[in-house]
């Protein structure tokens, strides 16, 4: 139970929480490696009432007690945001009334199309139109408009933070305990082994074991998330991940391949993953690729946690304007680490991020494509292999 001390959600939603500016404080990296070591302690702590050295009631206390312990800190600090997120997006969409938000977002889009009309008939200069525009959000007359913007990227951040691997029931042996964070997942890895010397060989995981998906967005604008898994007539394993805004809004698409493997040997290796990609943006908020890696541990006897152990962030990463690529690009992710044989389970996880948002100062539209049809070409993401070099 005391992997939910970690990152349960214990307070009572109410409409009194503020929003606190603790994202500025919190580093993603450091919590991870604070985690890893807070579940070492908790082991040996459980260890320890098992071999009689303290009582069961003190292991419990400690336990109860590191959150707050300064050794800990982003740990704890990634709890209370995910407190505070989950406070105002309850009492955000308590306020929100989707019919109002509509014919506002719809008067917003009027009052947009007047104002460019103003500017090119010179009835008012471009700098008055940016400053109006700008400054429309935060109008009482777009008020529902304004809370669905917050509840979309609320949401959005609250998903990036805490998405994981979902963890397979055979991994379990038949433990219930986190059955809503599970899925029926392959587990059947063949592993090609080839040797490169006398001293190294590669392992490769051709397959995907699990993909996933997540989309949103306010606005006017599109998004897609297909996730295509492999058969007879098409062998490939490929997402297709991308949004698009026009003249006001911003909408997001991000895409999750797993797969899990067992590590074939204990020592340093180099962790990778091979793919290609075909897309294009433009003025994109997020339009990238990254390659995780995450570790499934045991914390105390009878729960599980992912852990990241690295990653490769913005393996592939386009800004401005950049136009699809004829062809596909081949590219891959990695980095160098140590992995035990004797984990319960490692997960290679490539990640597809898109968002764009309307920029009604700087531009009409905006989009991240990794995906959509129209465009030409081929936009998707395709998984090739993951790699374990030895």
């Amino acid at each position: 139970m005391f992997v939910f001390v970690i990152f349960s959600l214990l307070m009572t939603p109410t409409c009194m929480a503020k929003s606190l500016d603790l994202e500025d404080e919190f580093n993603d990296t450091e919590c991870n490696m604070q985690l890893r070591d807070m579940i070492v302690e908790i082991n040996k702590l459980y260890e320890d009432a098992k071999q009689g050295r303290i009582t069961q009631e003190t292991a419990n206390k400690t336990i109860t007690s590191l959150i707050d312990d300064p050794r800990y800190n982003q740990v704890k600090l990634k709890k209370q945001i995910d407190e505070r997120d989950q406070e105002i997006l309850l009492c955000d969409k308590s306020k929100f009334n989707d019919t109002e938000y509509n014919m506002q977002l719809q008067n917003m889009i009027v009052e947009i199309n007047k104002l460019n009309d103003d500017v090119e008939k010179r009835r008012i200069t471009q700098e008055t139109t940016n400053k109006t525009m700008a400054s429309l959000i935060n109008d009482p007359r777009y008020n529902q408009v304004k809370l669905k913007k917050e509840i979309v990227e609320r949401e959005h951040e609250f998903s990036l933070r805490n998405k994981r691997p979902p963890i397979p029931y055979e991994i379990l042996n038949n433990t219930n305990s986190l059955s809503e964070n599970t899925s029926h997942v392959n587990l059947k890895i063949p592993n090609n082994i080839n040797l490169l010397s006398t001293t190294n060989t590669i392992d490769r995981y051709p397959d995907v074991s699990y993909m996933d998906s997540d989309i949103g967005g306010w606005g006017v604008g599109y998004n897609v998330a297909t996730l295509h898994e492999a058969t007879s007539s098409d062998p490939d394993e490929y997402m297709k991940i991308a949004a698009q805004s026009e003249a006001v809004g911003s909408h997001y698409s991000d895409g999750y391949m797993f797969t899990y493997f067992f590590a074939p040997e204990t020592g340093n290796a180099n962790v990778g993953v091979d793919f290609d990609w075909c897309g294009g943006c433009i003025y994109p908020d997020d339009c990238s690729i990254d390659f995780v890696l995450w570790e499934l541990v045991w914390v105390g006897p009878d729960e599980v946690q992912w852990v990241k152990v690295g990653e490769d962030a913005d393996a592939v990463s386009l800004t401005g304007i950049t136009f699809l690529a004829a062809n596909p690009s081949d590219a891959s992710g990695g980095f160098s680490t140590y992995l035990d044989s004797d984990a319960l389970l490692y997960c290679f996880a490539l990640e597809a991020h898109t968002k764009a948002s309307a920029l009604v100062i700087l531009s009409p539209a905006s989009s991240a494509d990794f995906g959509f049809p129209t465009i030409g070409g081929t936009p998707q993401v395709t998984w090739h292999q993951g790699k374990v070099i030895y």
